[in-house]
């Protein structure tokens, strides 16, 4: 008999220790004693998210592509990149994309070497779209990042700078 009281309160106390999430308040910094004026299903914090654009960095590979409505031979900027409307893989990409070399420039014919290492992509964008529209009709200019750089650091079997 003391051992179905046992269960019973064992079981009591299991159902009794449920309490749903949303009646609980997490990490607040207000006293105990105004918990109840509390709402319990709105957002009482928002915070500043830091985002930061990654910078272009020499030996970085990029894809660039420029759009306009000069006619395709006289467009020589287009000529030289790569087509990601095509169906290109990422392994095509990563074999037809622009190399930054090790002074932070890439090199296009009649403009020569462009220096953009140290800027964002949309700084770039804008660079690249300044000198291009010199030569073609209401250029677009899409830059992206093919490679990417992360650290490993901590218990691994050797930390390193990993590009991916």
């Amino acid at each position: 008999m003391t051992r179905i009281w046992l269960y019973f309160l064992w079981l009591l106390l299991v159902v009794g220790a449920c309490v749903p999430a949303r009646k609980i308040v997490f990490l607040q910094n207000e006293d105990l004693t105004r918990r109840k004026e509390i709402p319990k299903d709105s957002v009482l914090r928002t915070h500043m998210m830091d985002i930061q654009e990654n910078k272009i960095q020499p030996l970085d590979m990029l894809s660039i592509q420029f759009e306009s409505l000069t006619t395709e031979e006289f467009d020589f900027f287009s000529k030289s990149a790569p087509n990601l409307r095509t169906g290109t893989s990422a392994a095509g990409l990563a074999l037809s994309g622009i190399l930054v070399d090790t002074n932070g420039e890439i090199e296009y014919p009649v403009v020569g070497k462009v220096k953009i290492a140290g800027l964002t992509v949309f700084e770039a964008q804008n660079k690249l779209k300044d000198i291009a529209s010199q030569y073609l009709r209401d250029v677009v200019v899409r830059v992206r990042i093919i490679n990417f750089r992360f650290t490993l650091l901590g218990e691994v079997n050797g930390e390193k700078t990993v590009t991916a």
